[in-house]
């Protein structure tokens, strides 16, 4: 019980140096390395009269330095690493520090690395307990996502990666200008306070405000309810240079840091990479003796006030939060990983239970419910927490119906089954995690480490958790487990009785009372309870006051019986078939129904002559097949991801194929598909067998297609249940009436709070500015409550036939049983659609053309809120992915269409476009956030469909600040005239090329981009694997300014007008909906 865990391996902690490193060795698949600096100062070493100013400091370190004085210097220094702004390097500060990451990449550690001495290391330390940050709390990045890096050198960009230690002495030494060098030039740290003060005002909403009032709730007296890292605007704008200078110099200094890096070098080489890098930190900046100006005194007794309600009027639904706060409990022995194996246990059979609840839900009461349980560092305690979010006109039934579930389980704990089935599938999970190890993100390890060393916790390996855990479950009975619910949850029943009993409690027992916090609109429906603490307090004492004892579970081998399966194959006889190799395609010529391994005959094809049941590309290393119901099949076998496969069904189409008189149709449809249960089981059900499996099911309705998709280990037999699953959904789904009336009320609640939601009101609008064809539009609610469950069943039903989908499947598989479950599950697909209809048909004559308003177009949002802030979007029609236009809006007098000898050259087009597009985006960050301090963030992006439109979208977004929005969209105006008449340089297309390149480079080693790359190679028009993948990194690296050139003609219109739309805030007191409108909208 006492014995003190096992440390990760490869952990070492390196103290001789200037500045404490921590290191793991690990080689992260995608070749990247990790650097983190950890400055402890936040918000909480903050003056009263210095509110914000660790969060200004955060992004003033990257406006230049003694070796890079400005930011563009910045820029370039990051892009001799291979490293972009915001993409691989940014910040973040919380109360308790400042962290900056960087991400670069870098070849292997390679059997060249030089070695030498043992460094003066110590090994062990801290894991696990992560910190969740809050909205309140993690503020970051300084820098936004979509920030790129110029090259210093435009003449070439080299594709090899550098040696790792080079690496690394360059990242450090970029951090060690961040840490001790900033010089924060007077007049670009003026403009940066204004783009903190746009983050401030974006940030400020109804779901912030809510934090907010809780944080002072739980922590009333120390600095976490008076510190928020966010900072306040009034001192923002009155602080000088030197002030924020002085700040730096005070808290940034060596024995206030830590290093943490993660990547393929041992310590011996980091230690020496750090002492050459760090020793030339000043004398005067070596010691720190910051505390904390606010004390910390965690309120372990009961609340001083046990309920509050806060409202606001942009609140759309009502949510109850109860919270207990105790001593820290970091994982440091055994007796710990076998509390945290039994509150997991807990989690996971709570969480099953509160899905029951809500599918049972008939009147769709219950949005959402959970508990958690989380050690804080930046808190100081532990917190346990248990959440309600519930619709507006029904809050007082679903407060009845979870409570009364939560006491359940608190009176009677967990059923024998149930035990026996969450502690299954919680090892399961630990056994895939451990598989992972050698394919483990390095991000998710640094982040995991940063929480470990400030918790003074173990940090372990997968392998090293997965064998404590199947230690400690055989040690956990069902006694010992229910005792742990009753203290686990006790919190939440005594919560109701603190009005009217005073309950005695010890000092650091985990089930003393906790506090109630309550959220919801200031304005409730007609006849609904109003939301103050007396009610509130009535309706939790009689949701627990009398607890029923619950049924056992019961869950079956298969779902469906495999005489079922065996049947159906003798009747319809399934096979694969020939097919004809594209273009570099091998044919394997084979009739065996299930094919056997690819003989040793084989033909490349020269003119596609040849047929074979598989086609491979050599390049690739992508095979093809096709059932004899039509269905294709698309593989490609990798290691990433030991044992890992990720499945993907997908059907052409999705709302493209809507009924005009049934919008929305197939969202609702497929909605229902996926939360209604298959083959006669029900959701529940389903979900708890898929969990026991390891598997993981999902599916989404996109413009041109929807999808089903499965995660799964294929360790124990996790493929076939895969498939298991699939066949169920896509042949057998229930559409039962709750699971369609539950679509359609998830569906109202999400549009209200779409239309109360600024970024989510202008998306909206300027959808209605672009088109009037509904299928681009959110549907308003009155249409959705039309629809019936036969319109939508159809709607997905009709493209889910054989000849109208393809499997694709990429992991670590083996082939010969890939084809044969492909075949045993989808062999007895219908070729058509059940009803009759006709499916959709992507045959290459098949494009749309979408009409679209006329231009320029202007409108107008204002919602009600307390805060002044504003969200940007502007648009304007692109050609398609294959340089389509829509008749009328073609600046080319010859369409072109994809056809079955796609080349080379139309691909690379392709990937000339995003280039030109990313040049648009940088230009407009320069110019709107950096030089002119007038939005927070600012963003470019392209749509261009590939499956069924003729068409694509350019779109901008922008967080300015309403007074701003002129002058914004001004800039952006001139930014596209700018790109449209070619006045961009080589540099900036190097400043777009690099992330490009570092994004295909990393994508290439994982199982995400080949799923993405395979989708449509069974179409006739679609190009090879080959065309999409193979040369890309040397293509892009070529790109010139006159290829960029001779393709803006196809990517621009020949007018630059826009669609534009902006929504703000107003006084709350105004009506709900303002909306201006300027401009003719014909079709």
């Amino acid at each position: 019980m006492d014995a003190v865990l096992p440390t990760h391996p490869r952990l070492k902690r390196i103290r001789n140096v200037p500045v404490e490193c921590w290191t793991v060795q690990h080689e992260d698949t995608k070749g990247m390395l990790h650097v983190y600096l950890e400055v402890r100062s936040g918000s909480a070493h903050e003056r009263e009269d210095q509110r914000g100013m660790a969060h200004l400091v955060e992004h003033a370190v990257f406006l230049g330095t003694k070796d890079m004085p400005d930011a563009d210097c910045v820029r370039r220094e990051l892009a001799k690493i291979g490293a972009s702004m915001g993409a691989d390097s940014n910040a973040f500060t919380d109360y308790l520090q400042t962290v900056y990451t960087l991400r670069c990449a870098c070849a292997g550690a390679g059997k060249e690395q030089p070695t030498g001495t043992q460094p003066d290391v110590e090994e062990g330390a801290p894991r696990d307990g992560r910190i969740e940050a809050t909205q309140l709390g993690r503020i970051g990045g300084s820098l936004s996502t979509r920030e790129r890096v110029p090259m210093e050198d435009a003449t070439h960009m080299p594709t090899s990666r550098r040696n790792a230690k080079e690496v690394l002495a360059d990242a450090l030494e970029l951090l060690h200008q961040f840490g001790f060098h900033a010089t924060m030039p007077p007049e670009a740290l003026n403009k940066e306070i204004q783009t903190v003060i746009s983050e401030l005002q974006m940030r400020n909403t109804c779901d912030y405000r809510a934090e907010v009032e809780f944080m002072h709730q739980v922590h009333p007296d120390c600095y976490l309810s008076q510190r928020f890292p966010i900072g306040l605007q009034e001192q923002l704008e009155r602080w000088t240079a030197q002030e924020v200078q002085e700040f730096y110099q005070a808290h940034y200094r060596a024995d206030n840091m830590r290093l943490y890096v993660v990547g393929p070098l041992g310590a011996d080489q980091v230690q020496e990479t750090v002492e050459e890098v760090f020793q030339g930190v000043p004398e005067e900046r070596r010691s720190c003796d910051m505390v904390p100006t606010l004390s910390m005194p965690c309120p372990y007794g009961p609340p001083s006030r046990p309920v509050k309600v806060h409202t606001d009027p942009l609140h759309t639904e009502v949510s109850i939060t109860v919270c207990s706060l105790t001593p820290l409990h970091p994982l440091r022995r055994w007796e710990d990983v076998r509390l945290m194996a039994m509150d997991s246990i807990l989690q996971m059979a709570l969480d099953l239970r509160l899905e029951a609840l809500i599918e049972e839900d008939q009147a769709h009461c219950i949005v959402g419910a959970g508990w958690d349980f989380m050690d804080s560092f930046q808190e100081g305690c532990g917190i346990l927490t248990f959440s309600l979010t519930a619709s507006k006109e029904r809050w007082p039934n679903a407060t009845n119906l979870v409570f009364s579930e939560v006491a359940k389980m608190h009176a009677f704990g967990l059923g024998e089954a149930e035990f026996k089935f969450c502690g299954e599938c919680f090892l399961r999970d630990a056994e895939i995690d451990a598989e992972q190890i050698d394919s483990q993100d390095g991000a998710s390890i640094v982040e995991d480490l940063l929480d470990a060393v400030c918790l003074e916790e173990a940090f372990m390996d997968d392998n090293q958790l997965c064998t404590l855990y199947k230690e400690v479950l055989p040690a956990i009975t069902l006694e010992d487990m229910n005792a742990r619910v009753r203290e686990m949850l006790a919190f939440v029943v005594n919560v109701p009785r603190l009005a009217d009993e005073n309950l005695d409690w010890e000092r650091g027992n985990i089930t003393k009372a906790g506090s109630v916090f309550a959220c919801g609109p200031r304005k409730l429906p007609p006849g609904i309870p109003v939301l103050d603490c007396e009610q509130l307090l009535a309706l939790l004492r009689e949701a627990v006051g009398n607890p029923v004892r619950p049924l056992d579970l019961d869950m079956p081998e298969f779902l469906i019986p495999p005489e079922e399966l065996e049947n159906s194959q003798q009747r319809v006889a399934p096979c694969y078939v020939n097919i004809t190799p594209k273009e570099g395609e091998v044919a394997f010529e084979s009739s065996a129904r299930i094919a056997d391994n690819p003989p040793a005959k084989k033909h490349r094809s020269e003119g596609c002559a040849n047929k074979g049941i598989r086609v491979w590309d050599p390049q690739t290393e992508i095979t093809r097949m096709k059932l004899s119901n039509g269905l294709n099949l698309v593989y490609r076998h990798t290691s990433f991801e030991k044992h890992q496969v990720s499945i993907k069904v997908v059907a052409w189409g999705g709302r493209a194929m809507e009924d005009p008189s049934s919008p929305g149709s197939v969202s609702i449809g497929l909605q229902t598909l996926m939360e209604g249960g298959a083959g006669g089981y029900s959701a529940d059900m389903v979900g708890r067998y898929a969990h026991r499996h390891g598997c993981e099911i999902s599916g989404l309705p996109e413009a041109e297609s929807i999808w089903v998709r499965a995660e799964a280990s294929v360790s124990s037999g996790g493929l076939q249940r895969a498939f298991e699953l699939l066949h169920l959904f896509v042949r057998r789904g229930s559409f039962d009436e709750k699971a369609f009336s539950r679509s359609k009320e998830n569906y109202r609640r999400a549009y209200e709070a779409l239309q109360r939601d600024i970024n989510g009101s202008a998306a909206s609008a300027i959808n209605e500015l672009i088109s009037p064809d509904a299928r681009f539009l959110q549907p308003p609610i009155h249409l959705i409550e039309k629809l019936t469950m036969e319109e939508c069943k159809e709607a997905v039903l009709r493209q889910f036939c054989a000849s109208n989908m393809e499997i694709l499947v990429v992991g670590d598989f083996d082939a010969k049983a890939l084809e044969a479950l492909v075949l045993r599950y989808f062999g007895s697909l219908g070729t058509n659609p059940p009803s009759g209809a006709s499916p959709a048909s992507l045959d290459g004559h098949h494009w749309q053309d979408i009409p679209f308003h006329s231009r320029p177009a202007e409108k107008t949002v204002v919602i009600p809120d307390e805060v002044k802030r504003c969200s940007l979007c502007m648009a304007m029609p692109t050609c398609n992915s294959w340089g389509m236009w829509p008749t009328v809006h073609s600046p080319l007098s010859v369409q072109r269409c994809p056809t079955p000898d796609y080349n080379v050259e139309r691909m690379q087009r392709r990937w000339t476009a995003s280039v030109l597009f990313e040049i648009a985006n940088l230009k407009l960050f320069t110019v709107v956030r950096e030089q002119k301090g007038l939005a927070y963030d600012i963003s470019f992006t392209s749509k261009g469909y590939a499956y069924i439109f003729k068409h694509g979208l350019l779109t901008v977004r922008a967080t300015p600040h309403p007074e701003h929005v002129e002058e914004v969209v001004r800039l952006v105006k001139s930014c596209v005239e700018g790109i449209r008449a070619g006045e961009f340089t080589s540099q900036d297309i190097e400043e777009a090329v690099r992330p490009m390149i570092s994004s295909v480079s990393s994508g290439l080693k994982t199982n995400e981009f080949w799923l993405r790359s395979m989708q449509g190679q069974s179409l006739p028009f679609w190009p090879t694997g080959r065309e999409l993948v193979c040369g890309v990194i040397e293509f892009l690296s070529c790109i010139r300014k006159p290829q960029l050139d001779a393709l803006i003609p196809e990517l621009f219109p020949t007018d630059l007008s826009f669609w534009t739309c902006s929504a703000s805030g107003a006084d709350a007191e105004r009506l709900p909906w303002e909306v201006q409108a300027h401009g003719n909208d014909v079709q």
